[in-house]
């Protein structure tokens, strides 16, 4: 009788042993997916994009080694936060909507210097520093876009740039997507 539940045991302490090593052993590649390996990893994902760089005459590139205004990669524009800052760097004055106004005006450029439209951008996100003023920051954004307007994340941030930068705006932008 003993020697029997020993035997049982046995049997089911491999049974289980052999059943958690099989769990955790990469599942082998059937050949109809090549992005796994003979030994079951993922493959390493090769991806023929490009990222460029695009500049607009209109908007002032920051100082190197700090940031890009704009990368495009496979057809959607990234554009880093844009605000009322002229050509010689200082700080347009004006309220809300005058920062708004020029921040969207700059991010025009961009997307058009990358060959898009503002039908093109899905998506921006406004930063502000005092919410209760944000009506003027929509009435901005109403006189750009029409139709779908983008999604779109307003965020109160306790400082931007600088003391006198109210609003901060950045966008993406799948070119060619937009209603033309």
């Amino acid at each position: 009788m003993k020697s029997s539940v020993v035997l049982w045991v046995t049997v089911i302490l491999v049974v289980v042993v052999s059943s958690a090593h099989s769990q955790t052993q990469p599942a082998k590649p059937t050949g109809a997916d090549s992005r796994i390996d003979e030994e079951g990893r993922r493959k390493a994902n090769h991806v023929t994009s490009r990222i460029s760089r695009v500049i607009s005459p209109q908007v002032a590139e920051p100082p190197p080694g700090t940031w890009s205004n704009c990368l495009v990669v496979n057809g959607v524009a990234y554009i880093s936060g844009m605000v009322a800052r002229g050509s010689d760097g200082k700080v347009i004055p004006g309220d809300e909507y005058d920062q708004a106004k020029l921040s969207f005006a700059k991010i025009r450029s961009i997307v058009e210097a990358a060959g898009g439209k503002m039908a093109d951008v899905v998506k921006i996100t406004i930063f502000v520093t005092d919410i209760t003023q944000r009506e003027k920051v929509w009435q901005a954004r109403r006189e750009v876009f029409a139709g779908d307007f983008p999604a779109s994340t307003l965020v109160q941030v306790a400082a931007l740039a600088e003391p006198s930068v109210k609003v901060e705006i950045e966008a993406i932008a799948h070119i060619g997507a937009g209603k033309r």
